[in-house]
């Protein structure tokens, strides 16, 4: 796919959704793309200019949007924030675990006899047994519904996405010799093989808050590099019944010269039919998961 994205008009429903969620990824507050971080990547840049609407992340209450409540809210429809008074950072607490527990966007989808999963493959041996407290909001949800999570086997096979897309963290940093590295083709691929046996995939990517708080700027903008490729084969390879949606629960790496969360407003980047019920609909985290469901179900 060229820097430039084919539009079209999308008004018909979708046979499939595949929501691509980004954590840390807000709008600059200017919202001049071509003077931001953004600058250096041409389809990043046109996907935002172009192809996406601005989603307030605050849910009506003050202080910086967080991690905890801005997820459980995007995975199910619930303002989070109304249920603990204000924003909460790092994993769910209680009040947010039962909300997601019962509430998820994958139950929701399941009443309806939709077939729903979430991508990502948790390989290493903490990941698999994480304590209850330690649980992300995409692990609660995904347990809730599923009982279970993708393996390194399901990984192998091409049936599962590791968090990073190329697994580089694992051979890189967590010394897993037994896992390969794949390209961003590869990758992409690999998540359209799992999104294509159901109605609706998720996949969680959230290096962007973590190199946002702690990298520098060549580190944070090797992650962008990074999005930008995979998601350039994502929508090479979308067929024309199919629906891609990205979007992020608060800002961080948009603002590359501090390491904070941001109250900026947060993209929906959606291509593929449903596009414009989105666009005209989707004001707030807490419209994503009603709409989805709308759209795969009315």
């Amino acid at each position: 796919m060229a820097a430039h994205i084919h539009s079209e008009l999308f008004t018909e429903r979708p046979s499939r959704v595949l929501l691509f969620f980004v954590d840390g990824l807000g709008l600059p507050h200017s919202n001049v793309l071509r003077k931001s971080i953004f600058a250096e990547f041409p389809i990043l840049c046109e996907l935002l200019q172009s192809h996406a609407v601005p989603l307030a992340t605050h849910l009506n209450v003050s202080g910086t949007p967080q991690s905890a409540t801005g997820q459980t809210t995007i995975l199910t429809g619930t303002n989070a924030c109304a249920l603990t008074g204000r924003p909460l950072s790092g994993f769910p607490t209680r009040p947010l675990r039962r909300c997601l527990e019962s509430e998820n966007i994958f139950l929701k989808l399941q009443n309806y006899d939709c077939q729903a999963t979430f991508a990502n493959a948790y390989v290493r041996r903490h990941e698999r047994s994480l304590q209850r407290n330690l649980q992300s909001a995409t692990t609660i949800a995904t347990l809730s519904a599923f009982g279970r999570t993708r393996t390194a086997d399901d990984l192998l096979r091409g049936n599962a996405l590791y968090h990073d897309l190329t697994r580089w963290t694992l051979v890189d940093h967590a010394g897993v010799e037994d896992v390969p590295r794949i390209t961003q083709q590869e990758a992409a691929r690999h998540l359209m093989n799992v999104f294509r046996q159901h109605q609706f995939c998720l996949f969680e990517y959230f290096l962007t808050d973590v190199y946002g708080h702690r990298g520098t700027l060549d580190q944070k903008k090797a992650i962008l590099r990074s999005i930008e490729e995979h998601v350039r084969h994502l929508f090479e390879q979308r067929q024309e019944d199919e629906l891609i949606m990205i979007v992020s629960d608060h800002g961080n790496i948009e603002e590359p010269d501090h390491k904070y969360h941001t109250r900026n407003s947060v993209p929906l980047v959606a291509l593929g039919p449903g596009r414009d019920t989105l666009f005209r609909e989707c004001r707030s985290l807490t419209d994503i998961t009603p709409l989805i469901v709308q759209l795969l179900t009315a």
